[in-house]
C-alpha cells in the first residue's frame, strides 16, 4: 500500500474531508479498503495543529510559485533512468527541466516555462556550435602549422627578415600596409 498510499492520500482527505463535520464524524466514514485504526490515526494526524500550520504553508508557498511543474512526486533521478531506457541517451539537467515543465500533450504549462525551455535549446545549440568551431579552428591552426613546418624545411630565404617570401608571408598571405603578422 506505501506507493499507492503517498500517490492517493491527498485525494482521499479531498473526498472524505467535509469542513462541517466533526473530527469523529470523520473518523466514522471510513473509505472502503482503509483500515479503521489506519483511517483514524490519518484523520487524527490531519487535524493536528502542526499539520494544519504545514497544510496552510505550503498553500500559500505554492501560490507564489511562478513556474509550475508536473514532476509530481517522482524523483528526478527515476526520471532520468527512465528517459534514459526511452531514448539511450542520458538526458541533460535542460531535458529534464523540458519534461517536467510539459503537459501531457506536449504544450508548456505557461509561457516563461517555454522561454526557458527556447533558452535550454538556443545554450545547447550554441555549445555545439562553439564546439564545432573550436574544433575547426584547432584543425586549421594544426594545418597552419604544418605548412609553415613544410615551407620552412624547403626556404632558400632568410627567414629572419619580413618579406612576403618568407614563410609567414606565403602560408598566410600579402601584408597589409601598417601590419606586420609575428613581429609583435
Amino acid at each position: 500500500m506505501g506507493r499507492k498510499w503517498v500517490a492517493n492520500r491527498q485525494s482521499l482527505w479531498n473526498e472524505f474531508n467535509d469542513p462541517t463535520k466533526t473530527r469523529d464524524e470523520i473518523i466514522k466514514n471510513v473509505p472502503i479498503g482503509i483500515d479503521k485504526d489506519q483511517w483514524a490515526r490519518f484523520v487524527h494526524y490531519r487535524h493536528k495543529p502542526s499539520t494544519l500550520e504545514l497544510c496552510r504553508r505550503n498553500k500559500e508557498i505554492q501560490s507564489k510559485q511562478v513556474i509550475p511543474h508536473t514532476g509530481g512526486s517522482k524523483a528526478n533521478p527515476r526520471r532520468r533512468n527512465e528517459l534514459l531506457l526511452e531514448t539511450g541517451k542520458l538526458p541533460s539537467r535542460g531535458q529534464l527541466y523540458i519534461e517536467t515543465h510539459k503537459r501531457k500533450d506536449g504544450s508548456f504549462v505557461n509561457e516563461v516555462a517555454k522561454t526557458i525551455a527556447v533558452c535550454f535549446s538556443l545554450v545547447t545549440l550554441f555549445s555545439r556550435i562553439v564546439l564545432n568551431l573550436k574544433t575547426f579552428i584547432f584543425h586549421f591552426i594544426t594545418c597552419l602549422q604544418e605548412q609553415i613546418e613544410v615551407v620552412l624545411t624547403q626556404s632558400i630565404v632568410d627567414e629572419s627578415e619580413v618579406s612576403p617570401l618568407d614563410v609567414v608571408g606565403r602560408v598566410v598571405g600579402l601584408e597589409h600596409s601598417g601590419r606586420v603578422r609575428c613581429m609583435g
